[in-house]
């Protein structure tokens, strides 16, 4: 994550030397990157034995880029493209609502019990049965219907919103695909982290002060930072004198505009991100693996 985000920022170094609609998807490819792996670092520190293996992760956000790619180079508003990717769009929701809810997959058996010799690994099924040859740390952990239905909620929410992003870009099609594929990241980011910090509150794991100080950091940082980000001084799609006619004087030294104070503020919000991701399980260091709810 961390080289991901060193590798966005020369990135955006490089877009900003002549910003225009074709390199706009320079810096974003690593974006979704790291919102990809922002979510795979939190569903690995539940489910271990079920993360994606790194090259089938990479597959998966090449195959984004490509779809990136190409709704830069399509013709503007394609009914045809908008209608393939919404239909892509909806269908990794729902594989992915499904291994949220049920916290397994086809494979998941011989996935957790890998760590016994062979003649006691559990048999080839959806679920483990109860068994006493496999350890209990590589058992199916057993399931709670309180967490369950909690997870039913927000996953049925998480739901909502991506069928109205998928039906807004299928009727809207709007003329920034980039921007709009981003945002599907952010926001299922942001989504999956509120699901995730709920989830430890019903849970009764709470929150650590460190981790409260961070996401609060953030939150902070984040809104001044989308402040700046908002006032509009440029516009790449028209030409560079009409461009200059929305420039406006520096704020900070008599130098650096908005968008400079937009890339310092959101440099810190980005790496207090991190740290808050870093540390959001830090008081369950000590707990037994099998003792950790799996949400």
């Amino acid at each position: 994550m961390g080289s991901g985000l060193m590798i966005e920022g020369l990135l955006s170094a490089c877009y900003h030397i002549c910003p225009n609609y074709n390199n706009f998807q320079f810096d974003t490819s690593f974006m979704f990157m790291l919102a990809g792996l922002s979510v795979m670092n939190l569903y690995q520190k539940r489910h271990q034995n079920l993360t994606p293996r790194s090259r089938t992760f990479c597959a998966f956000i090449a195959f984004i880029v490509v779809i990136s790619v190409s709704g830069v180079v399509v013709e503007d508003g394609s009914p045809v493209f908008w209608t393939f990717f919404s239909l892509f769009h909806l269908v990794v929701v729902v594989v992915l609502s499904r291994l949220l809810f049920t916290g397994k997959t086809p494979k998941v058996c011989p996935l957790l019990c890998n760590r016994c010799p062979p003649s006691d690994r559990c048999p080839p099924s959806d679920r483990c049965p109860p068994s006493d040859r496999c350890p209990p740390s590589d058992r199916c952990p057993p399931r709670d219907s309180c967490l369950d239905a909690c997870r039913l909620v927000l996953l049925v929410l998480v739901n909502l919103v991506n069928v109205s992003l998928a039906v807004y870009g299928l009727v809207q099609r709007p003329a920034d695909f980039d921007s709009h594929l981003l945002a599907i990241f952010i926001v299922n980011l942001i989504l999956y982290l509120g699901f995730y910090i709920f989830m430890k509150m019903v849970s009764g794991e709470g929150l650590t002060y460190l981790t409260v100080f961070y996401s609060v950091l953030t939150a902070v940082f984040w809104g001044f930072s989308l402040y700046f980000f908002n006032r509009d001084l440029t516009n790449w799609e028209v030409s560079a004198a009409e461009s200059r006619e929305k420039n406006r004087e520096c704020v900070l030294w008599s130098y650096f505009d908005h968008h400079d104070v937009w890339h310092f503020l959101s440099s810190v919000a980005l790496f207090g991100s991190f740290l808050m991701l870093l540390t959001i399980d830090d008081n369950i260091d000590s707990v037994p693996r099998s003792k950790i709810p799996t949400f």
